[in-house]
């Protein structure tokens, strides 16, 4: 034996042994394996449960997937039962290895395991003392549609005939407070030795579950004891490691968080296969779990919780594919991927909610009617639309700006000299003499908008389930509160941008007309402030959002509102005075303004995420200077950092579930 074997020996526990390598104990030959999973938690309490208990209720569908459906557990099983996906996991490794074998589970509980082995094996007996335990697991696998012998009796009193048997043996550990260190095999009840004793008698196939704590040693010289005993030939020992764990968000934000709540339920309701079932408080449509239907199923049987796998295809899947297809829509890299970063939009990327899913199909659209691919895009048109309402706007937004796209030459779009009334008499002339060819490319796009508004005369509105807070108000200082943030997500050198601050002031001071022209913008936005600025209880009430200290600190006070309004007016004067000077199609940014207005004043919430769509479109409107994105690409970089170390490290107590600072 050299000297690292040496040194294992000296080792307590299990948990300080490498993993995935072969080494003798004690002449015993011994491997340790290690998986691992990532446990789904949901909020919410139960009031049949102690307080000790409430934590693993939150693990109620990491425990069961149909939990919902009328699984059975007396407080005992609530910390003694094995969730389902790694029972599943058990269960697949012993079908591999024995698929034939009779299945004996000496311990049963409420069957977190045999309902699984049910499922594979075709005899499978189930065995438990506590008559309690016999009622669960008799339930919970009529839930799963599962078949098991179930006998009520003393494991050690039983003897079974067929010689091909696995033994499963998953005793109690004593409770809750197992978890002192190292956890004695020998305080468990009955003790490890007689249960090896009895178990060796029946067969050499043995699954032993045992605390992850346990002392290596002692279990080996446990297991060299009895097989001395009963003089059978010493097999090696399989010791495999099972630990349930995230990654960062993941791994600090266990359990749904805020709106994931609602849109996990309805998640897990269709993975059961209830599709019947509607979360009330949900007020988008089913797209978003129609998509992630079949990636979920895939994840899950990878071992991956429901919410960790919703929030993989959110990281990772719907933003790569925004970007690759704005880098293709932009055609620049770079702007696409400045977009792609928006500390708006990056920070919901990390949660399982419809805004990343809306955002990739929307850019799916665009960019396949600009292609001339018309009837795909009006596929994933109806998916944007049915992953959010909202979008219907933009649908029709994106037919419009690709006819323009077609025709700006023919209407001069590019001369901002000439007056609106020009351009809207130009295309509605245009439209008359191209109406065949308009109905002919856009057919299915125009059969999306007529069911749309089938679907507002049904419905009896916009807004699905909870219809009481999401109500449309008129609600104009939304495009106020959109004016800040376009200017500060506008990609322009910084230089640049204080020469025409500087420009616009002067001009101010120095030109009648510029003064008459603020004056108006001024009196419009005092007049949108002071009538339509809709106070909607969540901004007054939930603290998690930095919106509820802006409205708080900022806002709610009179005097900083209508001071804020000469700021409004004034960056809508230097914004409309960058893209004059520029030389930006001015006809399709009055188009753009006005579909940014109908999507924002009909929104009772004050939410950053709402903007995504249209600073989407201004940023594929505009053109930027390469070493200006890189500046931008920077800055927002160092932004998300701080807005998501935030969101994981910085914790403060309200009357939430869980409370930390987001969008």
């Amino acid at each position: 034996m050299n000297e690292s074997q040496k040194d294992l020996q000296h080792k307590l526990f299990v948990l300080e042994y490498p993993q995935n390598e072969f080494f003798m104990i004690q002449d015993q030959n011994v491997r340790i394996t290690k998986k691992s999973f990532s446990c789904q938690m949901v909020s919410g309490i139960s009031d049949d449960l102690p307080k000790q208990i409430q934590k693993f209720y939150k693990k109620r569908h990491f425990l069961f997937k149909k939990f919902n459906e009328g699984i059975l557990l007396d407080e005992e099983s609530w910390y003694s039962v094995i969730p389902e996906v790694m029972s599943s996991h058990i269960t697949n490794k012993l079908k591999i290895s024995s698929p034939e074998s009779d299945i004996v589970d000496g311990f049963c509980g409420s069957g977190g395991l045999a309902i699984q082995l049910a499922q594979l094996f075709k005899t499978v007996i189930c065995i438990d003392i506590d008559p309690i335990k016999i009622n669960n697991i008799t339930k919970n696998l009529e839930v799963y549609q599962s078949i098991a012998r179930v006998i009520q009796m003393n494991f050690l009193e039983y003897s079974h005939n067929n010689q091909d048997l696995i033994l499963i043996m998953c005793p109690l550990w004593g409770g809750l407070n197992y978890l002192h260190q190292p956890f004695d095999l020998n305080s468990m009840k009955p003790p490890l030795q007689e249960l090896l004793t009895k178990g060796l008698q029946m067969t050499d196939k043995i699954v032993l579950q045992l605390p992850k704590n346990i002392d290596l040693l002692q279990l080996v010289n446990i297991f060299k004891n009895v097989t001395g005993k009963l003089r059978l030939k010493v097999k090696p020992l399989e010791v495999e490691m099972m630990f349930i764990n995230d990654l960062y968000i993941n791994y600090v934000v266990t359990i749904p968080y805020m709106d994931e709540e609602f849109h996990l339920d309805q998640m897990q309701h269709y993975l059961d296969s209830d599709f019947a079932y509607w979360n009330p408080k949900l007020t988008t449509p089913p797209m978003l779990y129609f998509l992630n239907y079949p990636f979920i199923l895939l994840l899950s049987k990878m071992g991956f919780s429901t919410l960790i796998a919703c929030r993989i295809i959110n990281t990772f899947i719907y933003p790569i594919i925004t970007f690759l297809v704005l880098s293709k829509s932009f055609q620049n890299k770079q702007k696409a991927l400045l977009f792609s970063i928006l500390p708006t939009i990056y920070f919901y990327n990390f949660l399982f909610y419809t805004d990343t899913l809306s955002i990739t199909l929307l850019s799916l659209s665009f960019q396949l009617l600009q292609s001339k691919y018309y009837f795909i895009s009006s596929i994933f048109s109806l998916c944007s639309v049915m992953s959010r309402q909202t979008n219907i706007l933009w649908i029709v937004y994106i037919c419009i700006k690709d006819y323009l796209d077609q025709n700006q030459i023919k209407l001069q779009f590019k001369d901002p000299r000439l007056s609106i009334t020009f351009h809207l008499n130009a295309l509605f002339n245009m439209i008359l003499s191209d109406l065949r060819t308009i109905i002919r490319n856009y057919i299915y796009h125009i059969c999306i908008l007529i069911l749309f508004i089938v679907f507002l005369y049904k419905n009896g509105g916009v807004v699905l389930g909870d219809k009481d807070n999401h109500q449309l108000v008129f609600h104009a200082a939304q495009i106020m509160y959109f004016m800040p943030v376009l200017f500060i997500y506008f990609p322009i050198n910084w230089n640049t941008l204080f020469q025409y601050t500087q420009l616009s002031i002067k001009r101010l001071l120095l030109s009648r007309n510029a003064k008459f022209t603020y004056l108006i913008i001024l009196i419009i936005c005092l007049e949108i402030v002071h009538d339509w600025t809709y106070i909607h209880p969540f901004i007054l009430s939930d603290n998690r959002h930095y919106v509820f200290y802006i409205w708080r600190r900022i806002l709610s006070k009179d005097i900083y509102r209508y001071i804020l309004c000469f700021i409004y007016a004034l960056i809508i004067v230097i914004l409309s005075r960058i893209l004059i000077i520029r030389k930006e199609q001015t006809f399709q940014l009055i188009l753009l303004f006005i579909f940014t207005t109908l999507s924002l004043i009909f929104s009772p919430l004050i939410e950053p995420r709402y903007f995504s769509i249209p600073l989407l479109f201004f940023y594929q409107h505009c053109q930027f200077a390469e070493q200006t994105l890189k500046k931008q690409i920077t800055v927002f970089t160092l932004i998300n950092c701080i807005i998501v170390y935030v969101f994981c490290e910085v914790k403060f107590s309200c009357d939430f579930p869980q409370c930390r600072f987001m969008f």
